[in-house]
C-alpha cells in the first residue's frame, strides 16, 4: 500500500466521501466563519448547517452526519465525525 501527502483544500479532492471532524456546540450559526469547516464554501457551509439543525447533530462524541454534496464540492458525499469536547 502506497500513501503520500500533500496539502490540497479538501473540498477539491475528488473522493466517495470526505470525512471531517467536528466538536462539540462548533457548527453554530454564531461560530460559522471561525468553524474548523470554514474550508467549505458558505453556500454548502449553510446546507451542513441547515442540516445538523434539522437532525440534532452537534458535534458530540460519536455523532454522525452524512449528507450529499450535491455537486457544490468534490467529494460526492460529507461525514462530519462528532468528537465531543476539546479536553480529551
Amino acid at each position: 500500500m502506497k500513501f503520500s501527502l500533500k496539502p490540497t483544500d479538501p473540498a477539491k479532492l475528488e473522493v466517495d466521501v470526505l470525512i471531517a471532524f467536528c466538536g462539540e456546540k462548533e457548527l453554530t450559526a454564531e461560530r460559522l466563519s471561525h468553524s474548523p469547516l470554514k474550508f467549505l464554501p458558505k453556500v454548502f457551509l449553510s446546507v451542513i448547517y441547515d442540516e445538523a439543525k434539522r437532525i440534532d447533530f452537534d458535534g458530540e462524541e460519536g455523532e454522525h452526519l452524512v449528507s450529499p454534496t450535491r455537486a457544490l464540492i468534490a467529494p460526492f458525499k460529507l461525514q462530519l465525525t462528532g468528537i465531543g469536547k476539546g479536553e480529551k
